[in-house]
């Protein structure tokens, strides 16, 4: 039997809201399989200083499970801010066990890393995106909010703009035909 304290918190708003999702979130350990809820203190919201109409809330949970493998899978399902192990006062395992946990630990990660990399790539890819589109934007005398600079749109209507001549050049390369060759069977 191990017997821990752990403390979740949540960031969000508006405040309500927020104590409500993170108390939603911590009940759920009281109906997980393998583990009994000593007692469950829910703190109020607080605003975050430095992030305006952003606030914070913490739970403190204390918890009784069978395994130590039991408190590293709510470690990873719940991602508590802090953990004590209140009882027992010394913790052997077997290889086995250890080998069992570091694996599931180590496992996590790489799924972890893999999706932070996923980000960064999605991030990244969104961000050239974003440059083309600016770049785009300056080359056609566009405003910031996408709407054409007054003189560039007259040139525009009035067929000065290099544009409509490269468009009619892709036109006509599209409606030739490929030609057709002669088949040379012999009778």
């Amino acid at each position: 039997m191990v017997v821990a304290i752990i403390v979740v918190e949540m960031m969000g708003k508006p405040a309500d809201y927020l104590k409500q999702s993170l108390e939603t979130h911590v009940k759920r350990l009281e109906s997980k399989k393998g583990v009994k809820v000593e007692s469950l203190k829910l703190n109020d919201p607080k605003e975050i200083a430095e992030s305006k109409g952003m606030f914070t809330c913490f739970a403190e949970i204390e918890l009784e499970v069978g395994t130590l493998k039991e408190l590293f899978d709510i470690i990873f399902d719940y991602m508590p801010a802090s953990v004590e192990i209140v009882e027992p006062s010394n913790v052997s395992m077997g290889i086995d066990e250890a080998n069992a946990l570091l694996n599931n630990l180590a496992g996590r990660l790489h799924r972890y890393d893999e999706i932070a990399k996923s980000a960064k790539f999605r991030m990244d890819h969104l961000m050239k995106q974003v440059q083309i589109a600016t770049k785009v934007l300056e080359d056609n005398k566009l405003a910031k909010d996408g709407k054409l600079i007054p003189s560039v749109a007259k040139k525009l209507v009035s067929g000065g703009h290099t544009g409509k001549k490269k468009a009619k050049k892709i036109t006509k390369k599209s409606k030739k035909k490929p030609s057709k060759k002669k088949s040379s069977k012999k009778k």
